[in-house]
């Protein structure tokens, strides 16, 4: 009897440890599908701009930006995947692939678009999506660009930089709860 109950106790932990390998192996092979994805639309890219009259600048190029956390500044990283120009007018290029991530209403986009807006005040924006191969400018209407200031919500750029530190620490809590 003592036997069947060890065979069983061993076909349960055999399955559970074959289950966690192979949902974690599944993970690993649908997000390094989408990265390849990505670096494929990314290396695609550059010949869309350049069709759509942009001249490449830099690209993965970095920017050492900071917020402050009660007092405290907190240093980052930010790195849009192009800088480009076109005519006298730079540009902050955002490339995305897939159903979801080109649309500059799925929030994610959104609010790294919004990211660079505040990070790259010199600069505009423009979205690729690599799906259709086509080219987007991006703009908020509250960002008066030609008089130089900022209005409703954004009036002062510390009051923008919280509102998007808000709300890309909300978006990481609901994507934590999620998955």
């Amino acid at each position: 009897m003592i036997w069947k109950i060890l065979v069983l106790g061993a076909a349960l932990a055999s399955g559970a440890v074959l289950w966690w390998w192979a949902s974690r192996w599944w993970r690993r092979r649908r997000l390094r599908g989408r990265r390849d994805r990505g670096r494929r639309g990314e290396l695609e890219a550059v010949e869309v701009l350049t069709d759509a009259g942009y001249r490449i600048v830099e690209d993965q190029a970095s920017r050492e930006v900071a917020l402050e956390v009660d007092g405290a500044p907190r240093r980052y990283t930010l790195r849009p995947d192009f800088l480009v120009r076109r005519g006298d007018r730079r540009y902050v290029a955002e490339i995305k692939t897939g159903k979801k991530a080109p649309d500059p209403m799925y929030t994610p986009t959104r609010r790294q678009l919004l990211e660079y807006e505040v990070c790259f005040p010199d600069h505009g924006l423009v979205l690729v999506d690599m799906e259709t191969r086509q080219v987007h400018e991006v703009a908020w209407a509250e960002v008066d660009a030609a008089a130089g200031h900022r209005t409703g919500l954004c009036e002062s750029g510390w009051r923008l930089v919280l509102l998007v530190a808000v709300a890309f620490g909300l978006g990481f809590a609901l994507a934590a709860l999620i998955t």
